[in-house]
């Protein structure tokens, strides 16, 4: 080292210095190889720095191209039905197809079932099935859809022709998380591509509901024909010009026998937007209680309206 190189200095010229201690003439001999030193490091630290540099920047130009390379194909998985598993559910005459896929929104991947009396598949203009989309409140999910049979007893009613979705959309979705679900459902031909859906919102599914008619009106009623929000609380909040942006919708506001606190909701929107009002024998998720009931007076509000 460069101490080092002092030491042996000071002793052989000078002898009567302490080989530790540098004379006050080999001091600036320990400088200069000091500096030359630390010079030495420091260019070579530099040209470390820079070649670290330069592969960090190599390794990003990889990953940019890699994702740009992924993002189109990405997109084109918003529906990814074909890609997912399939579940068969015999209901008698024949084979239900309760169809597990996905849907990308643009802003996440949300989760499906899909099943219809007339089979899954790409949908075209001419098809003349009715679209159902369900929502799910705040302790559910899609699967209790799927394991309370409400699901499969929807697709499989003969006389209705309809195309059943269970979505795992967030209960606490505002309007542009769920405009943009069925959009997407529609650009890539799950559902109808043209026509009007159906929707049932249970509890505080349906805030993406009033959100919607509060801040876009017009587009939620060139979407939406049918909403059946069931034991909705959001309602209780929204002003009553918000309510009565649902006037174009067809409404059936349903609430649970005993779910007390939840008859309010269904009264203001009788009452403002022209809701037709049904009580169901049941607590909060009386569509859960009493299923049978439910779907009769669904389907038939549906077809009716």
């Amino acid at each position: 080292s460069a101490v080092a190189f002092c030491c042996v200095t000071i002793k052989d010229t000078k002898g009567l210095e302490s080989q530790y201690t540098p004379s006050l003439h080999a001091k600036p001999i320990l400088l200069m190889t000091a500096v030359r030193r630390t010079n030495a490091i420091s260019a070579q630290g530099k040209n470390q720095y820079w070649h670290l540099i330069g592969v960090g920047a190599f390794f990003l130009f990889l990953l940019t191209i890699g994702s740009r390379r992924m993002n189109p194909k990405q997109t084109e998985q918003i529906n990814s039905l074909e890609e997912m598993s399939t579940d068969k559910i015999d209901i008698g005459d024949g084979n239900l197809e309760i169809v597990s896929g996905s849907v990308n929104s643009g802003h996440e991947v949300i989760a499906s079932y899909q099943c219809s009396g007339q089979g899954i598949g790409e949908v075209d203009s001419s098809d003349d099935s009715m679209d159902l989309i369900l929502l799910h409140g705040a302790r559910f999910t899609k699967e209790d859809w799927k394991t309370s049979g409400i699901l499969e007893k929807f697709c499989s009613i003969p006389t209705k022709k309809l195309r059943v979705t269970a979505l795992d959309l967030n209960h606490k979705s505002n309007f542009v998380g769920l405009k943009s679900t069925i959009g997407a459902m529609k650009h890539h031909k799950m559902i109808h591509p043209t026509k009007k859906v159906a929707i049932i919102t249970p509890s505080a599914s349906g805030h993406s509901m009033v959100d919607w008619a509060e801040n876009d009106p017009e587009g939620m009623v060139s979407v939406i024909e049918h909403w059946i929000p069931v034991a909705c609380p959001s309602v209780l909040h929204a002003e009553i010009n918000v309510l009565q942006k649902f006037q174009p919708l067809h409404i059936l506001a349903a609430y649970g026998s005993e779910d007390e606190l939840m008859i309010p909701a269904s009264e203001l929107l009788n009452k403002h937007a022209g809701a037709e009002v049904v009580e169901i024998q049941g607590g909060h998720p009386c569509y859960f209680d009493s299923p049978d009931r439910f779907i009769n007076v669904v389907s038939n509000f549906i077809e009716k309206s």
